[in-house]
């Protein structure tokens, strides 16, 4: 949990594997995380050291969901 967003591992019941889920509160800045990461998706190599957008939701509840590849690792804070 973050200051902007939660993020939670979930497992893809289509094909098996994991992927981040990033929940952020509805505001300018998640829309367009969105649609830069989904521009960023349709390159046709993407840069290997960023997360794949799998998919994005913007359910009522006024909330946006990102699923993302999931990256293992330490996080930002455990490096600094």
């Amino acid at each position: 949990k973050g200051g902007f967003a939660e993020v939670w591992m979930a497992k893809n019941k289509t094909t098996g594997g994991f992927v981040a889920i990033k929940c952020t509160k509805e505001d300018i800045y998640s829309k367009r995380e969105v649609a830069i990461l989904t521009e960023l998706s349709r390159m046709q190599q993407p840069h290997p050291h960023l997360v794949k957008l799998v998919k994005a939701f913007e359910p009522a509840d006024g909330a946006v969901y990102i699923a993302l590849s999931l990256a293992r690792g330490p996080t930002l804070h455990h490096i600094i």
